[in-house]
């Protein structure tokens, strides 16, 4: 905490800041750098403990156990692509942004009900869904947040955003680590402890939902010239 005022006070009094705060200013750099780090938390959060539950409750082996996150990857890449044409074609961003965010949190609400009894089949399914969900939301908010800014400020935002979202994993991993650790020290079995923290994450999700709500549609800019 005490890491973080000294930045704000350092960014506000800075020449030339690393992060600027009039940034936060704009309501589509707010709102965007919100649910990023709120979806990063829970994402992150989740998906580092999915190969551990693949591997020690439904009893996959190691290599099968990291092999679960391909499909939910080809489902990201997929639907990044996917995403970023239909964009391209309609001029709206703001619909894949309030999708995406709530496929993520039925995702990992979809984690949470897995047991012991689950399949690979139904592991794998649930996980491209989350696929799905990510794909849509990662380019989006490179979007929102370019498109709100004269280009002169394109690299500031784009960078700000890979930091919140890099942010997010960092707390989401250490968040849900200490999460199930505690549970497990207070008798939890592993089986019950790992839904339950992706339950926590689905609800960490569902602020970022409600707050891409508010995020303004802007326009697509068409020149390269007349900023906005």
């Amino acid at each position: 905490l005490a890491a973080f005022v000294a930045f704000i006070i350092a960014e506000e009094h800075a020449v030339d800041p690393v992060l600027p705060l009039s940034l936060f200013r704009n309501r589509s750099f707010s709102v965007s750098i919100g649910a990023v780090f709120l979806t990063a938390v829970g994402m992150f959060g989740s998906i580092l403990f999915l190969p551990l539950f693949a591997q020690q409750v439904i009893g996959f082996s190691a290599t099968h156990a990291g092999l679960i996150l391909t499909p939910p990857m080809l489902g990201m890449v997929a639907m990044s692509a996917i995403t970023g044409q239909v964009v391209s074609r309609t001029g709206k961003y703001k619909f894949l942004a309030v999708g995406g965010v709530l496929v993520v949190a039925v995702g990992m609400f979809l984690f949470s009900r897995m047991g012991a009894d689950s399949t690979k089949l139904e592991i794998i399914l649930k996980m491209i869904v989350m696929g799905l969900g990510l794909g849509a939301t990662l380019p989006v908010f490179n979007i929102a947040v370019q498109n709100a800014f004269d280009q002169s400020r394109t690299g500031v935002v784009t960078a700000s955003i890979q930091l919140f979202r890099s942010i997010g994993g960092s707390v989401g991993g250490a968040l849900f680590g200490g999460l199930v650790n505690a549970r497990i020290a207070s008798g939890v079995s592993l089986a019950a402890a790992l839904p339950q923290t992706f339950l926590v994450a689905a609800a960490i999700v569902v602020p970022a939902f409600i707050l891409v709500l508010f995020l303004p549609e802007i326009p697509l800019r068409r020149t390269q010239h007349k900023p906005l």
